[in-house]
């Protein structure tokens, strides 16, 4: 049968097609090749009327010819032979058509047509890739468990299956060394109370009876930065629930608290310590974990030992108040005053109302006082006590008789005593150490000396410490005591403090017997993770030490920011820094929730698994004298990993000859003789091929009985993404781990690569060229590489560089989240090929979702219920994962366009068209467009595109055959 030619006869026989029958054109991108030149019909048609033609030879002699074969009847058996070769023709070219389409990845059909032309491209089809799961372990902490299990690498755990659905073998992916203690870290509940000196109020511990208007003085800072600031009690509230008091402080200018500064990192030191004696050293020091560690192998420590070193170290700096010193004014805290008095000689009597006698003594000329001198000169009381001349507290009233002078200076009780002044009594309270007040109540302004002073409603008040504390008989204003005496030094060291000589006798308290008290912890209420401070980091309420950086963190609990929902992620450590005795996780990335605080869960003892079980076989005997041997193995499908490396997916086949290791190579082409490697190729049933070389490219296999080995695993796609909480059968089971389960569904898997996809995808390495440039470059990439399953590109600014923000979604549609193995490989893929000149930032999507609500007007002669399951299912197909992409707004003229296209639609009146979680109310019209926000900047950090999706429970669709009331 000869071909069309150019003057469009199709048979060579210079007759015109019949009907005006044309050569079969293709313009560019049509889903099949017209290739056939005819039909059954047009085959016979045109051997009929070729009967009849008059034909001559080279020569111009007649050739005999049908002409007197006039019949048509298809009962001939001329005819009926015709008909029979007309048939043939068809069948032989609706196959050449077949052969044709079978050339153009377009246009194949067949699975291994796609196949071998992606290889002639350098693509090979996605092999799929095994689903991940992270195993959250309990160790068991029953007495006699050991406290710390060796897992080991491959320790299976079955699934138990959901309906229609058969169990599923995950093998964990790395060695690790899971510990009682990491079983549920919790988060720091409690903080110690910031001592603020400009603080509204202060809680203490226990109920204290504190009277309203009594002071106590803040103390912060240490060394040269100590700050002491007296505050006035304004009000006490006691808490017999929490069993605090709280003390409101009255409002006045006060020094503020010098900030203090951040503690340094420990220095690691090989100098032999003592343990007790070094928690002291690690309590005031930021640690990293790599330093604690490296200190614990020097000094020869453990870490139980340290652990509960530190933890008697808090709790004993956490004991009541009756642990706590008295004789120690310089150290942070709270410091209350129960003992009052005043200074010796503020009840004096009133200095007019004594006797002449007492005020004007006669003195003798050799300057001693002698009874009944002359009374202008010299007197024991020479000045008045009241009035402008009153004195300070540091001075007593009788003078030291000078020769010569009228007036005797007044002494100081420093001089006499060795002093600076006097109690009114005795004061068991007031011991050398302690703290004292000095209040000066007649609104005084003070004079700067060293101390720290405040203003509160009563007047002027300053703290010092008690240096000396002596016991002594005094006689002087008038009065006889025995009394304390007190030398004194400013307890603060700003240099802003108040001269003692500022306070005056009779205005002046003093509050002594200073005692620290213990400072009640704070609740920490706010939540933990996505908006808070505690975002990328988490502070635990104890020391944790072992945990390494890259090590998966599971986190689970209920929700702030959604109350009555249980949210779990898994974050990665990015460091572990230990301070005050606690521990701080710095995560990799922001946590994606936000939970509440008193009930969030974290487990440290979680391990990425892979789906698959891994089988073991021999697969036969090599054979040096035979070319490209080939070995297929027994089970299927063969599990590939995400990887960084081209296509994104690497094996699990592990092939052993004579017991070494050969390695896997993407073609056998290009190797030498020499080279002990392997091509693996899949075939359509889905089994996994090795082929070996022939000695010229690759090493052939040597001789040998059952002398090649493989070990593999088996499992792939769609059937390892198993819901959360499913994974609870170990198969083997370590001594010492109690259970096991998974506290999230599994994610990142891909069925091997379907027709469709694969002719989109294997043009891409051909455009790629294993170098990243554009944009497209970027997407183009990403599509292909196994496991992903949508992918945008965007070219971003934060003011200070150029950024390429990828985002991807994962096959089946769910977020590709740090620490997922997809995108670690994907990162790795990209970073080696790319242009390393903008900064280059791969993330996932937010999912975002809409409800819609519709009134079908249908065809009465339909089914209203098929109708309505019709355009439910084109509303769920129009506006799921596969058909939308990332940053596409959704419109109502889209959402009427596909219901009325169902058949049966006669007319759709969209009633309400929202984003999940919005009440527009029942009389609000239904949203014109409903955006979803690209990948953009808001100020340095970027924020994920979103994908905009239908949400399956929204979708409310009401359905009223037409001409019905």
């Amino acid at each position: 049968m000869s071909a069309w030619d150019e003057s469009g006869d199709p048979c060579g026989c210079g007759a015109p097609a019949p009907g005006g029958d044309a050569p079969p054109e293709n313009r560019p991108g049509l889903p099949a090749v017209a290739y056939r030149i005819g039909t059954h019909p047009t085959f016979l048609a045109r051997m009929l009327r070729r009967i009849p033609r008059r034909r001559l030879d080279d020569e111009g002699r007649d050739l005999p010819t049908l002409a007197a074969l006039t019949t048509r009847r298809v009962d001939d058996p001329a005819i009926a032979l015709l008909d029979a070769w007309a048939a043939a023709a068809d069948v032989l070219t609706f196959y050449q058509e077949r052969i044709a389409n079978e050339g153009f990845l377009r246009t194949a059909t067949e699975r291994r047509s796609v196949r071998e032309l992606g290889r002639a491209l350098g693509y090979e089809l996605k092999p799929g890739v095994a689903a991940t799961a992270y195993l959250e372990l309990t160790v068991d902490t029953a007495p006699g468990s050991p406290e710390a299990v060796a897992v080991p690498a491959g320790m299976a755990v079955q699934s138990v299956p959901v309906e229609r659905a058969l169990p599923q073998t995950f093998e964990t992916s790395s060695a690790f060394i899971a510990h009682a203690g990491w079983n549920e870290l919790r988060p720091r509940l409690t903080r110690p109370q910031a001592l603020d000196t400009v603080a509204s109020s202060v809680r203490l511990e226990g109920r204290v009876e504190v009277a309203r208007g009594a002071w106590v003085c803040i103390v912060t800072g240490t060394g040269a930065e100590v700050r002491a600031v007296p505050r006035q009690v304004e009000g006490v509230e006691h808490d017999d629930v929490r069993k605090t008091t709280l003390l409101r402080l009255a409002s006045g200018s006060a020094a503020t608290a010098a900030p203090s500064a951040a503690a340094p990192r420990g220095v690691v030191s090989s100098v032999r310590t003592d343990l007790a004696a070094w928690v002291g050293t690690m309590l005031r020091e930021s640690w990293s974990e790599r330093d604690l560690q490296a200190m614990l192998a020097l000094q020869g420590w453990s870490a139980r030992d340290l652990v509960a070193a530190v933890a008697e170290a808090r709790r004993a700096g956490e004991e009541g108040t009756e642990n706590l010193s008295p004789s120690i004014a310089a150290a942070p805290g709270v410091y209350l005053f129960p003992v009052r008095a005043g200074p010796f000689g503020h009840n004096a009597p009133r200095w007019n109302t004594l006797p002449v006698s007492m005020r004007y003594p006669k003195a003798s000329a050799d300057g001693t006082v002698v009874e009944g001198g002359d009374p202008k000169n010299d007197p024991p009381f020479p000045e008045s006590w009241d009035g402008t001349t009153e004195p300070g507290i540091t001075i007593a009233s009788q003078g030291t008789v000078v020769a010569g002078t009228s007036t005797p200076p007044r002494k100081p009780y420093l001089t006499s005593h060795g002093v600076d002044f006097f109690a009114e009594r005795v004061l068991s309270e007031a011991v050398a150490g302690t703290m004292v007040l000095l209040e000066r109540t007649d609104g005084g302004t003070a004079t700067p000396a060293g101390a720290a002073s405040a203003s509160g409603t009563a007047g002027m008040v300053a703290a010092y410490r008690v240096d000396t504390a002596v016991e002594a008989s005094l006689s002087d204003f008038a009065l006889s005591a025995r009394c304390t005496g007190l030398a004194v030094t400013p307890v603060d060291g700003s240099a802003a403090a108040v001269a003692l000589g500022t306070f005056k006798l009779r205005s002046t308290t003093l509050h002594a017997g200073g005692r620290p008290v213990r400072l009640a912890r704070e609740p920490l209420l706010d939540p933990v993770g996505a908006g808070t401070a505690e975002e990328s980091r988490v502070t635990l309420d104890t020391l944790s030490i072992g945990l390494s950086p890259g090590q998966p963190l599971s986190l689970s609990g209920p929700r702030a920011d959604l109350p009555g929902v249980d949210g779990a992620e898994i974050a990665v450590l990015r460091e572990a820094v230990h301070q005050d005795g606690l521990t701080t996780l710095h995560l990799e990335a922001p946590l994606a929730y936000r939970y509440l605080r008193g009930t969030l869960k974290i487990n440290a003892n979680t391990v990425r698994a892979t789906h698959g079980e891994t089988a073991r076989e021999a697969l036969g005997s090599g054979d040096g004298s035979a070319a490209h041997q080939a070995f297929a193995l027994r089970r299927a499908p063969l599990t590939h990993l995400p990887a960084p490396a081209a296509g994104g997916a690497a094996s699990t086949l592990e092939v052993w000859v004579n017991e070494v290791r050969w390695e896997p190579a993407p073609t056998l082409f290009g190797l030498g003789p020499a080279d002990e490697r392997y091509q693996v190729r899949t075939a359509e049933d889905g089994y996994a091929r090795v082929v070996f070389g022939d000695g010229e490219m690759g090493a052939r296999l040597p001789t040998g009985a059952e002398n090649v080995h493989a070990v593999y695993r088996v499992g792939v796609g769609a059937a390892g993404m198993v819901p959360a909480g499913s994974l609870v059968l170990m198969q083997t089971r370590p001594l010492g781990i109690r259970e096991v389960t998974n506290p999230l569904p599994a994610s990142g898997a891909e069925d091997p690569e379907a027709l469709d996809d694969a002719r989109e995808h294997a043009p891409l390495s051909v455009l790629t060229l294993d170098r990243i440039v554009s944009l497209r470059d970027y997407e183009d990439f990403a599509a292909a590489f196994a496991g992903v399953g949508k992918a945008r590109a965007a070219r971003l600014w934060d003011g200070a560089r150029e950024i390429v923000h990828l985002t991807v979604a994962d096959a089946f549609g769910g977020e590709v989240g740090p620490g997922a193995p997809l995108r670690e490989a994907l990162q790795g893929a990209v970073e080696r090929l790319r242009d390393p000149a903008p900064a280059f930032v791969l993330d996932t999507f937010r999912p975002a979702a809409f409800d819609l609500a519709a009134t079908l007007l249908t065809d009465p002669r339909r089914d209203s219920e098929a109708v309505e399951a019709a355009a439910r299912r084109a509303v769920l197909e129009a506006f799921s994962f596969r058909r939308r992409g990332f940053g596409q707004p959704v419109t109502a003229a889209e959402v009427v366009a596909v219901l009325q296209d169902v058949p049966g639609v006669a007319a759709v009146d969209l009633d309400a068209l929202h984003l999940s979680g919005a009440s527009p109310g029942a009389a609000a019209p239904p949203d014109a467009v409903l955006p979803a926000a690209a990948a953009r900047m808001r100020g340095k950090t970027v924020v994920r595109a979103e994908l905009l999706l239908v949400n399956p429970a929204g979708v409310a669709l009401a359905v009223r055959p037409e001409g019905a009331p």
